[in-house]
């Protein structure tokens, strides 16, 4: 029986650390200007508040190179990571990696139903052969 109760707690603490790992996406934070936005993308960047210091960004300049850093600076002119500094005026698009509390929740209930449904299984097919 100890072995078992091993067993199950193995399984939920290895669900536990998956789950921690969460859902994030990456989203995009600034768009080319139309008849919706007409700001440029550098001004979408200036007038809201969704890219901040310590965000993870994926960023295409207007060149079309492609850049992913944490943000250590952001000035009204200049977006810069750890070894990439770039104008805002530059940019072609711009993503934001956000985490979503929703996705990690479902994945950690999914997996911690698909543990315990297994766990239980695993013990009833063992109680069955005892028989």
């Amino acid at each position: 029986m100890i072995s078992r109760n091993i067993l199950f707690i193995r399984t939920i603490l290895f669900c536990v650390f998956l789950s921690m790992a969460g859902c994030t996406s990456m989203n995009r934070v600034a768009h080319e200007p139309n008849a919706k936005e007409p700001l440029s993308i550098a001004d979408q960047i200036r007038d809201s508040n969704k890219i901040n210091v310590g965000d993870k960004v994926s960023i295409v300049t207007k060149d079309g190179q492609h850049y992913s850093f944490k943000v250590v600076t952001l000035t009204p002119d200049i977006i810069t990571g750890d070894s990439s500094s770039i104008k805002l005026d530059d940019i072609s698009e711009i993503k934001s990696k956000e985490f979503s509390l929703a996705k990690t929740a479902a994945l950690t209930g999914g997996i911690a139903a698909t543990a315990i449904a297994i766990t239980l299984l695993l013990f009833r097919a063992s109680i069955i052969s005892i028989m």
